[in-house]
């Protein structure tokens, strides 16, 4: 799985209904796993957060791909994704 970690770097806070919740400004990414060689995979299934920071960082996404609308059982449980979204 690839993985991408990032770390605000301005934080206010809001209140809502009275309740002050942190707001995050931006984020600056600690840490975003290469992707594989092309000859290693056609396509990398992955998070948004992971897509969103190859697209600020700028590395190709033309191979990334990530869930669509999401499946449930009559219980409410996940259970598969309605299609794959193209990033790149």
């Amino acid at each position: 799985m690839l993985s991408a970690t990032a770390r605000p770097t301005q934080e206010e806070m809001l209140l809502l209904n009275g309740v002050e919740v942190p707001v995050h400004e931006a984020a600056e990414w600690d840490h975003v796993d290469p992707l594989p060689d092309a000859d290693a995979c056609d396509f990398a299934l992955v998070s948004a957060m992971y897509a969103a920071a190859c697209r600020e960082l700028g590395m190709d996404t033309s191979r990334l791909l990530t869930i669509g609308g999401v499946v449930v059982d009559d219980a409410g449980r996940t259970i598969g994704c309605a299609w794959l979204n193209r990033v790149g």
